[in-house]
């Protein structure tokens, strides 16, 4: 599963915030430096946790760290054709593209055959497309091309590497896939230690949604307050949930009432 087994064996000897919050930034440090490998055209990598945690902003900010070219962000439904082209136009060396949260393609074997392709290990990797498509004939795009370029894949996908684990079609299909990339499990191991990362972004002012809609720094400190509080009575504490408690926030704080709309709505 996408619980980082790190952080999982650090739980019992973690018992305060200010150790916890080291050991997050250990964390968040460690998956900056795999993001900055793939910039820096050393691997391919796989980030794997649970949905709303940051997951695409965090790939986002240090890509644009690092990077020499803009890197290109795909998103959402994606045929094994359209992958071809994407990576045909990121192919070059210093190429990143970012394959986020399009979890179609894994149940597609022609998809996963140009992906083993293109995330091969090999120094010379040829990916090919060995049908006839009107798509790629329309763009121009040849059946056959070097593939040089690094790929970074934002799942949320429960990824079986350990071959005993793959008790599935699916999951043996793409068991060579996993063995080809870096992969990094992000998912927290406890709700403590999910109140711990929000608490820890909103101190270095890194969320996002506070920003974009305008929430000052009191007004973030109540809301993830208030999380913290009812931390029980929500499913997932994450930053999408942060996000739709500041609508309410921005909704009803005049009339003191956005905490019970936030319990009636999101819990």
């Amino acid at each position: 599963m996408y619980i980082n087994s790190v952080l999982e064996k650090k739980v019992p000897e973690c018992c305060t915030a200010k150790e916890i919050e080291t050991a997050l930034y250990d964390h968040y440090g460690n998956l900056a430096e795999q993001i900055k490998g793939v910039a820096e055209g050393r691997w391919h990598l796989v980030v794997n946790g649970p949905t709303g945690s940051g997951k695409t902003e965090f790939v986002k900010k240090t890509l644009s760290a690092y990077c020499s070219s803009t890197p290109t962000f795909n998103s959402g439904t994606l045929s094994a054709v359209m992958l071809f082209k994407l990576l045909y136009e990121n192919r070059r060396t210093g190429n990143v593209l970012v394959i986020d949260d399009t979890d179609s393609i894994f149940e597609s074997v022609e998809a996963v055959e140009v992906l083993k392709a293109a995330l091969d290990t090999q120094q010379k990797k040829t990916v090919e497309w060995n049908k006839y498509s009107q798509a790629l004939s329309q763009y121009g795009i040849p059946s056959t091309f070097a593939f040089e370029g690094k790929v970074i894949i934002i799942t949320n996908r429960h990824c079986v590497r350990n071959p005993q684990g793959a008790k599935n079609k699916v999951d043996r299909m793409l068991l060579p896939l996993w063995s080809r990339v870096m992969y990094f499990a992000a998912g927290l191991p406890t709700r403590q230690w999910e109140i711990q990362s929000v608490k820890m972004f909103q101190k270095n002012d890194e969320i996002r949604c506070f920003a974009e809609k305008g929430i000052d720094d009191k007004g973030q400190k109540a809301i993830i307050k208030f999380v913290d509080d009812m931390q029980d009575e929500f499913h997932d504490v994450n930053f999408r949930l942060i996000s739709q408690i500041s609508d309410l926030y921005l909704a009803f704080n005049k009339q003191g009432s956005w905490k019970q709309h936030a319990l009636n709505s999101l819990t």
